[in-house]
């Protein structure tokens, strides 16, 4: 992985899909879909509605992203299986909840079985090359931050600091 400056944006969980298109086509590195705006009504009401957000991105040459709103299976699998190819993971204080947050998004079988088609080995090697981030949000995070980074799988440590001045 080259380490270079990568350049993107966030969208908000209404974004119309014709500009979430248009804006893939920007000439971002990544935009990721806000789904941890905290406000639960302004998140889409259907998986159609994320999904089709994660494919209009994937049109452009941007990295389809999703900020998931917790460091929940439910929350990383759902945004992975719709499409992302990178999550930003918030909360997340210790290390041990980064392992967790890169075991969801390692993990494609919900039943934790091995792959036994094409499609489930194909699914596999495409969650082996998923983004992790973990978002820099709370002062526990900070007192941890060099053993979260030190987690194999987590790909970048994402400073939030309007959260963090909240911290």
């Amino acid at each position: 992985m080259r380490r270079e400056p990568k350049f993107g944006m966030f969208l908000g969980s209404r974004m119309d899909v014709g500009l979430a298109r248009r804006l893939s086509k920007g000439g971002h590195d990544w935009l990721a879909v806000d789904m941890a705006d905290g406000s639960e009504s302004r998140r889409p009401e259907e998986p159609e509605t994320l999904g089709a957000l994660i494919a209009a991105i994937a049109e452009g040459s941007a990295k389809p992203m999703v900020r998931v709103a917790r460091c929940e299976a439910n929350c990383i699998r759902r945004a992975l299986d719709l499409g992302a190819r990178g999550v930003l993971v918030p909360g997340v204080a210790s290390a041990a909840e980064a392992k967790q947050a890169v075991a969801c998004c390692r993990q494609p079988f919900a039943s934790g079985g091995a792959a036994h088609s094409v499609e489930d080995i194909y699914a596999q090697l495409v969650r082996e090359d998923i983004l992790i981030a973990v978002e820099v949000d709370t002062k526990a995070c900070i007192d941890n931050i060099e053993a979260i980074a030190a987690v194999p799988g987590v790909d970048v440590l994402f400073l939030d600091p309007d959260q963090l001045s909240m911290a």
